[in-house]
C-alpha cells in the first residue's frame, strides 16, 4: 500500500511538472494517461468481448482550454488509422466536477458485448479536447494494448449412427453446454467424408440440422440439445467419417466453427456378410432330393448354391447351381448318403461374400430304399438256347426276388415271378436273339404282412449264339491267359501260348455286355470314363477262363 501511495505521488509530480510547462505555452493543452497505476494496461472488468477503460486528466491553470470531451480510442491497428480525431467510434468518459492542477481519474463506459472479438489484441488510447467537431484541439495519452480471452467453445459430441443401410445412415449428436453467451448460430449440424476429420466448407457433405437463428436456450448436459439428420446416396460397402458442427458467432462479425470428434461407420455390401440360417427342409428330404432355404443378407438378390457329399470343400461339391430365390431344390443325390450344403451371396462375376457357416441344420441324410438293391449282374453258361443269370444280393438277409425276363424286341409282363435263389436259367431259348431282364429284392417286414421291393434293376440284355462253339468248361490253371496289371488304370495285357480265343466279352458291374472280341488279342482299352469292377469272359478252344478285373 506504501509503495502504492509513493507510485500514484510521483505521477502526481510528473503530471503537475507537466502541467506547469506546458502552461508556459501560449496554450497549455491539458495532459492525459492510461491509469496504468490502479489497473493493468488502464483496463478493468475485461471478458472475453467487453472491457471497461480508466484514464487520468490533469490541467494546469492557463487559458484557452475549456474541456469539451474526453473519452478513449481502441484499434486492433496499433497507428489507429481510422480515429485521427474523436468521433462517433468513441467510448465517451464520464465527466469530472472539475479539472485544474490536480489529476482527476476518469473511466469509459464498458464496452457492448458484441463490440471486441475474442483471442483479439486491441491498442487503446485516452484523449480530451476543447471545442467540437474536427477542428477540436485533442490531446492524447500514450497507447497501451490489452488482449481479450478465448470463449469457452460449446461443448458437443456425435453419437453412434442407426439405421446403416446400404446407401444410407441417421446420424445423431448432442450440444450438452454453453459457457460463453453466443449471440447467434449461424449453422449446426454434421460433415461427412470418406476421409478422415472432415472440415465444413472443404469439399466435404453438409448436413445441416437447422437455419441461422439463436441458440437453444438451458442448454446443459442434464438438458442436451440433440442434432438429428439423414444421411442418403452413400456408397455401399465404404467407410465414412462424421463429424458435427457448430458455426457460432459471438460478437458483430466475430464466427467460430467448433467441431466433435469424429465418428465413423461403414455402409452395408451385400457381399460382405453370407447367407444366413441355412438349413435343409426334413421333410423335402426324398430319395434323390432334398430342399435348401436361407435368410438374405441385406441386398442380396442372387446366390450360389453348393452341396456334397459331407467332408466336401465348398465349391467342389456334386451340386451347384445359381439362384435368384432365397430357396432351392437340390436333385440328383443318391439314397442313403449323408451330405452337407453351403450358400453364397454373388453380387457380380468376381465379388462373393463367404460361404455360409456349417449348422446342424445344413447336414442332411438322403432317404434309404426300405429295401436294398441287387447289384453286378452277369451270365453264366451262356448257349444258344439257354443261359443262367446271376446276381450280388443287396443284403445277406435277402432270400427272394421278383423277376422279369423277354424278348428285347418284346414288352415285360406286368408281374414278374418270384424266386428264391440269386440266379435265373431260361431255357428253350431262340439263337441269335436278344433278351433282357430285370430283378429286385422282396423283402420282409417285422410284421409279416407287408412286403418291401428294392429299386428295380436297370435292364440286362445278352445275345444268345449262332451256335454252341465251345465247350463250358472251366479251363485249368495250367492252361489259363494270365491278364495283368489289376488293379488296372484304362489298358490290360493278356499273355498266353498255345491258345486260341474265340470270343472275349467285357461285362460291367451291372452285367451289361460293353464289348464283345472274337480274336485273339494282346491288350485291351478300357477308356478313361470306364471305372470299377468288370467281368472278362474268355471262350478257348480248351474252354471258358473268369477273371474280375479292377479299373480305378
Amino acid at each position: 500500500m506504501e509503495e502504492q501511495n509513493m507510485k500514484t505521488k510521483i505521477l502526481i509530480v510528473l503530471v503537475f511538472l507537466m502541467s506547469f510547462a506546458l502552461h508556459l505555452q501560449a496554450q497549455i493543452k491539458p495532459v492525459v494517461i492510461m491509469d496504468t497505476i490502479n489497473y493493468e494496461n488502464g483496463i478493468d472488468s475485461l471478458t472475453f468481448q467487453s472491457a471497461t477503460f480508466r484514464g487520468i486528466i490533469a490541467d494546469t491553470s492557463g487559458s484557452g482550454w475549456i474541456l469539451n470531451g474526453k473519452g478513449f480510442a481502441f484499434s486492433v491497428d496499433s497507428t489507429f488509422p481510422n480515429y485521427t480525431y474523436p468521433g462517433a467510434s468513441r467510448i465517451p468518459g464520464n465527466t469530472p466536477a472539475y479539472y485544474g492542477p490536480v489529476p482527476l481519474a476518469f473511466s469509459g463506459r464498458t464496452t457492448t458485448s458484441i463490440q471486441l472479438m475474442h483471442s483479439t489484441t486491441y491498442y487503446i488510447k485516452a484523449f480530451v479536447k476543447k471545442g467540437s467537431g474536427t477542428t477540436a484541439d485533442t490531446a492524447w495519452s500514450n497507447v497501451a494494448s490489452f488482449t481479450t480471452p478465448a470463449a469457452v467453445t460449446p461443448r458437443m459430441y456425435v453419437l453412434p449412427a442407426t439405421e446403416i443401410g446400404l446407401a444410407s445412415a441417421n446420424l445423431h449428436g448432442n450440444i450438452d453446454s454453453i459457457f460463453d453467451p453466443v449471440k447467434q448460430w449461424i449453422k449446426k449440424g454434421f460433415v461427412y467424408s470418406k476421409n478422415s476429420n472432415p472440415v465444413h466448407g472443404t469439399g466435404t457433405i453438409e448436413l445441416l440440422t437447422t437455419t441461422t437463428g439463436n441458440p437453444a436456450s438451458n442448454v446443459s448436459s442434464a438438458n442436451p440439445y440433440q442434432l438429428n439428420a439423414s444421411c442418403s446416396n452413400l456408397d455401399t460397402g465404404d467407410t465414412y467419417y462424421v463429424r458435427a458442427f457448430i458455426i457460432v458467432k459471438y460478437g458483430a462479425s466475430d464466427q467460430d466453427t467448433i467441431y466433435s470428434e469424429q465418428y465413423s461407420f461403414t455402409t452395408i455390401h451385400p457381399c460382405r456378410e453370407a447367407p444366413q440360417n441355412v438349413n435343409v427342409d426334413t421333410l423335402s428330404i426324398t430319395l434323390f432330393s432334398a430342399k435348401a432355404k436361407w435368410i438374405p443378407g441385406l441386398g442380396q438378390k442372387r446366390w450360389e448354391v453348393d452341396c456334397g457329399i459331407v467332408g466336401h470343400i465348398p465349391g467342389a461339391g456334386t451340386f451347384y447351381q445359381e439362384t435368384t430365390s432365397d430357396s432351392i431344390e437340390i436333385t440328383g443325390l443318391t439314397p442313403g448318403i449323408t451330405y452337407t450344403v453351403y450358400v453364397r451371396s454373388k453380387c457380380n462375376d468376381t465379388t462373393f461374400s463367404e460361404w455360409s457357416a456349417l449348422n446342424p441344420y445344413t447336414y442332411f441324410t438322403t432317404l434309404q430304399y426300405p429295401c436294398a438293391p441287387i447289384e453286378d449282374i452277369y451270365v453264366e453258361e451262356l448257349r444258344t438256347t439257354s443261359a443262367t443269370i446271376k446276381w450280388t444280393p443287396g443284403s445277406v438277409s435277402q432270400w427272394r426276388w421278383q423277376i422279369l425276363f423277354a424278348k428285347a424286341s418284346e414288352s415285360f409282363m406286368s408281374t414278374g415271378s418270384f424266386i428264391y435263389t440269386p440266379s435265373f436259367s431260361p431255357f428253350g431259348l431262340t439263337k441269335n436273339t436278344d433278351y433282357k431282364f430285370k430283378v429286385r429284392a422282396v423283402c420282409d417286414r417285422q410284421d409279416d404282412v407287408l412286403d418291401t421291393m428294392s429299386e428295380w434293376s436297370a435292364e440286362f440284355v445278352f445275345h444268345t449264339p449262332s451256335q454252341d462253339i465251345v465247350s463250358l468248361d472251366l479251363i485249368t490253371s495250367q492252361s489259363k491267359i494270365q491278364i495283368y496289371p489289376n488293379p488296372a488304370t484304362d489298358e490290360i495285357n493278356f499273355d498266353y501260348k498255345d491258345v486260341n480265343i474265340v470270343k472275349m466279352e467285357i461285362i460291367n458291374s451291372k452285367g451289361q455286355i460293353i464289348d464283345t472280341l472274337e480274336k485273339n488279342i494282346k491288350k485291351y482299352k478300357f477308356g478313361k470314363q470306364a471305372k470299377g469292377i468288370f467281368i472278362i469272359k474268355i471262350y478257348t478252344d480248351n474252354g471258358l477262363q473268369e477273371e474280375k478285373i479292377i479299373v480305378e
